[in-house]
Parts: C-alpha cells; sequence; structure tokens
C-alpha cells in the first residue's frame, strides 16, 4: 500500500496536488458503438471436487510430521494451494459426525442437529446419529446382525442441506456426489440427503435403502475385486527406517498387553477388525474411491461432481496407540503415501486444472495422558461410567436420590422429564441445580444446563453452539483441560472444546485458488460456503456467510 502510495506521488505534476484534467473525448458519430474492452478471462471451474477429510488430523499435524510429508503427497496440495494453519470449530463437540456436519453444512451442531455421535432418545434409548430403521443396509456380503432394522443408516437426522445437496439442485440432479469411509458417519453425513454413500460393514463395503432399491452393481463389482479377505495379508512393520521417526514411542493397548512393530492381527480378528486398527482401513477405502471414479466417470461432464473420501485410520490410530505414539507418526507417512498414489490416479482420469481438492478433519486430539502426566501435566482419563457415577452423586446431593437420571452418553446428561414433571418439578430448575451440583465433581471443568442463557464465557459460547434441544442431554459436561474421556481401552480420547480438540487444518488447492499460507484465525464453519464460491454455485441453505478467500474473508493469503 505504501509503495502504491509513492507512485502515486511520483505520478503528480509539480507543484500541483492533482494531474490536469483530462481534455474531453470527441462526440461519438451517431451509430457507431463505442469500442469495448475485452472481458477479463473467466476462472475455470472445476468439474470435480475432491473433499479429503482426515479423522483426527490435528491442525498442528502438517508441521509435526514435515519430515513424513512428500512432494506427491501431501505436499501435492501444500505447494501450489492455500494452507489455513488456524482453522477452529465453532461448537464445543469435537466429535466424528458432529464435525463432518460442519464440514459440508456449514453450520454448528445446533442448526444441523447432529449434536454427537450418539445420544439417547426420550425412552432411554442409545441410537447413533445416522441410525434409521426405515433404511437397511444393502450389501454384497452381510453378516446376518445387519440386516436387523437397528442397522439402518440414512442422513434422516440432518437437518440441514450439504454442498452436495447444493450441487445437485444447481445441476437439476445431474451431478454425481458420492461419498465413502470406513466408518456410516463419515459418508452419509458428507453425503447429504442427495448424494450416495458408501461405509465399511462386517464383511465388506455397504450401502442402504435409503440410497437404491438394490445392492448397486458397481458396489459388487468391487467387492469380487476387492475381497475384505485381500486386505488381512501381512503384518504392520514400519514403512519407513527407524532413523525416520521423531517418536520413539510405541503406546501400549490401554489393560492389554505391550504391543510392538510389527503388529500383528489376532488370530480370531476380522478383516474390518484389522482394517479399523490400522493404516490399511485407508487404503480399502481409496480403493473403493478409485473404483467409484472411474465407474461413475466422475469430473468428465458438464457439471461439477462431488467425491467425498474420509480417511479414518488415523482416527482408530490415535485412539489406541495415541497421537505421539510411532504407530500415529507411521500412519501419517503411510498416508502420505497413500494420497500420493491417489492424486496420480484422480489427475489420469481427469486433468489437474478441472480438479478442486479441498482437504480437512472433523476433530483434533491432545497427546495421551501418559504423554501429558510426562510432561509435567495433570492428566486422566475418564470412563462413561466415571461421568454416571459422577452425575448420580451429583442428583443425590442435590434432590435426595438419583431416579430422575435417564442414561448418559457424554457429554450429554439426560434426565427423565416425563417423571419430573409428574412429581412437580420444572425441568429448567432441575437442570440447572444438576450442573451446579455436576460442576464440583473432580475432573469437571464445568457442567452447562440446556436451555439456559449463555453465560458469555468462551466455553459457554461453544456449548451453545453445540445444543439442540431435541437430541442434547439436559445437561452438558466440559471436563477439565488434560482429562479425557475415553472408552476402556483407550489411550487418548476427544471431545472436548479445548483447543488442540477444536484445531484443524484446512488446504485448498485448485482453480480460483492461490498460493500461500493464512496464519489467522478462521472459522470451519466458513469452508462449505467457500467451496460452493469456488465450484460456482450456491452455498448451503445454512452455511456461515464468512468465506476464506473472497472479500468478506478479512484476509489474503500470505498474511
Amino acid at each position: 500500500m505504501k509503495r502504491r502510495a509513492l507512485l502515486l506521488l511520483l505520478a503528480l505534476p509539480a507543484g500541483g496536488c492533482a494531474p490536469p484534467a483530462a481534455a474531453p473525448s470527441p462526440p461519438r458519430p451517431i451509430g457507431v458503438r463505442a469500442r469495448e474492452e475485452p472481458p477479463e478471462a473467466p476462472i475455470e471451474r472445476p468439474r470435480l471436487v475432491v473433499w479429503l477429510t482426515v479423522d483426527q488430523l490435528r491442525g498442528d499435524s502438517f508441521s509435526r510430521f514435515a519430515h513424513l510429508i512428500s512432494a506427491e503427497g501431501f505436499g501435492h496440495l501444500l505447494e501450489v494451494g492455500t494452507h489455513f494453519t488456524a482453522a477452529t470449530y465453532a461448537h464445543a463437540i469435537s466429535e466424528t459426525a458432529p464435525g463432518h456436519a460442519t464440514l459440508f453444512t456449514g453450520a454448528s451442531p445446533r442448526e444441523h442437529g447432529i449434536v454427537a455421535n450418539e445420544w439417547l432418545t426420550e425412552a432411554g434409548q442409545l441410537v447413533a446419529s445416522v441410525t434409521d430403521t426405515a433404511s437397511p443396509l444393502l450389501g454384497p456380503e452381510l453378516d446376518p446382525a445387519e440386516t436387523t432394522p437397528t442397522f439402518g443408516r440414512s442422513p434422516q437426522a440432518l437437518r440441514l442441506p450439504t454442498l452436495g445437496d447444493a450441487l445437485r439442485q444447481t445441476s437439476a440432479g445431474r451431478s454425481h456426489v458420492v461419498a465413502v469411509s470406513l466408518k456410516d458417519r463419515g459418508a452419509i453425513l458428507p453425503a447429504g440427503r442427495s448424494g450416495r454413500a458408501f461405509w465399511l460393514g462386517k464383511r465388506g463395503f455397504v450401502t442402504s435403502r435409503y440410497y437404491a432399491n438394490e445392492v448397486p452393481a458397481l458396489l459388487t463389482e468391487h467387492h469380487q475385486a476387492h475381497p475384505l479377505a485381500s486386505y488381512l495379508v501381512g503384518d504392520w512393520p514400519l514403512s519407513l527406517a527407524e532413523s525416520a521417526y521423531v517418536s520413539k514411542l510405541e503406546r501400549p493397548l490401554v489393560g492389554a498387553r505391550i504391543e510392538s512393530f510389527p503388529h500383528r492381527p489376532k488370530p480370531d480378528a476380522s478383516a474390518a477388525a484389522w482394517l479399523k486398527s490400522t493404516p490399511a482401513g485407508d487404503v480399502a477405502v481409496i480403493d473403493l474411491a478409485e473404483h467409484l471414479c472411474r465407474s461413475l466417470a466422475l469430473g468428465k461432464g458438464d457439471v461439477v461432481d462431488l467425491l467425498s473420501v474420509s480417511l479414518s485410520a488415523n482416527d482408530y490410530v490415535g485412539h489406541l496407540y495415541g497421537p505421539e505414539s510411532r504407530e500415529a507418526e507411521d500412519t501419517f507417512a503411510r498416508l502420505d503415501g497413500v494420497l500420493a498414489g491417489f492424486f496420480s490416479f484422480l489427475e489420469s482420469q481427469v486433468s489437474r486444472e478441472r480438479i478442486l481438492y479441498v482437504l480437512s478433519a472433523d476433530h483434533g486430539i491432545a497427546e495421551s495422558p501418559e504423554a501429558l502426566t510426562a510432561a509435567g501435566l495433570a492428566a486422566s482419563r475418564m470412563t462413561e461410567e466415571d461421568i454416571e457415577a459422577a452425575a448420580r452423586r451429583a442428583m443425590r446431593r442435590a434432590f435426595g436420590n438419583d431416579r430422575w437420571l435417564l442414561g448418559v452418553a457424554p457429554p450429554g446428561i439426560y434426565l427423565n422429564a416425563a417423571a419430573i414433571e409428574q412429581s412437580g418439578h420444572e425441568l429448567a430448575p432441575v437442570r440447572a441445580r444438576l450442573a451446579e451440583e455436576l460442576s464440583r465433581e473432580p475432573g469437571i471443568f464445568r457442567a452447562f444446563a440446556a436451555g439456559a442463557p449463555a453465560d458469555g464465557s468462551e466455553v459457554g459460547k461453544l456449548v451453545l453452539e453445540s445444543i439442540f434441544e431435541e437430541r442434547s442431554g439436559d445437561v452438558y459436561v466440559v471436563t477439565l483441560p488434560h482429562v479425557q474421556i475415553v472408552k476402556p481401552d483407550e489411550a487418548a480420547g476427544h471431545g472436548s472444546p479445548w483447543f488442540l480438540d477444536r484445531h484443524v487444518p484446512i488446504v485448498l488447492s485448485g482453480p480460483g485458488v492461490p498460493r500461500g499460507t493464512v496464519g489467522r484465525a478462521v472459522d470451519v464453519r466458513a469452508l462449505a460456503g467457500s467451496v460452493a464460491e469456488l465450484a460456482g454455485v450456491p452455498p448451503p441453505a445454512g452455511a456461515h456467510s464468512a468465506r476464506l478467500l473472497s472479500a468478506n474473508s478479512g484476509s489474503a493469503p500470505g498474511d
């Protein structure tokens, strides 16, 4: 700006403050049109959006693992795209389902309705975020249990449209929108209500009757070419020389024997279980993504297609061994190699100039309590049972008994509203009193009553964005920093509103995206609308109004 002002000053005539007025143009002869300046070349729009969501990828991963990044892998996007290094979620619940829903709708859980991976119904039944008993599974090979209604899956709980829905609406249904993941929620929520989703079942990849009336032929073809048992071959050794790793830790499975490389499948392990505990899971997902790309000719039409690929191995390994473990480091290294092959494949099918790459994560994670304790921090774990025990103690102190407790699905504490009403009490004061008592329990930072006005604190604002009262608990529990809510065999967990759980990377690379790094804080909710803008379609209906690259973003790459 200073340089531009100096140039303008040098252009002024000596002794004056402004250049002399220009002479008027001669009148144009009647009937002769003014010469038009050639229009600016329009920005080439992508024909294929490839959206990569790396489950549990922390916002600092590209600096932590810089030594593992190849030019053909993550570097293929980082070198020519825009990397937003300070992106955070604006809600407290840092789990897979809410994260994916926010990424693709551009809205918070209190708006899109996906408040957690699971929640309790009024009857006290635990349901998954994508449960739909009216949409039974379809697959080339199903386990008998998967034919029961409880395994039915669809996006019926998602209250807002996604980027894929916007693409389908704009193209009158001609855009292909397909999503694949090891996790049902990692595929179903990105696909929205009008796309197609494929995820790993017990014996192979599946979909549901929400998407098709019979098993799709392309899914059968893939299953025949890549039977699940084909991934249950060999061990999991280190992929690089010992000297290539920063981490020297091989985290034991909590409550089990210490394991070390090479990791081997247990004798009774299923292929699906192996895929959900090793980097082999990402290989299987990419294999299916490539098959879908070929079968549907993605990116080769005159409308914009969307391929969503949610890569879950990083999350499974991070939970089992801790994000600071050598297992996590090797998983990142292997993913870099898998992505290198995937990018090469994609660009053999569709020219690079027609592909918009989007990379982010559904949440982050902090180091395991053992690693935090070794660093001198007070760290510990709490299980769902610990949270329930704390809630019951708080109920007994506040009301003399715990009979009004319906159940617990962390971070939610659910009350029996009907029983409270029948006893002559009102729900709101009971919620408030329980939250007050629960905040005094060991390990609890604070408990928030649903429906109460925001208290103005940063954590309170994050919690407010996480609550949709029809599904959220009556009380929302936030543990102290470094106190993680985990399952019994997990080394580390996430789900809190603390920074490392909410901090994720965002990388955009493709048509209309400049090269650079943006260090200013950005809201993850801005991503869906930003991608829609780059794709030349209206944003999803509920998307946040902020944009990452346009004039109302507040900054530009390189800042």
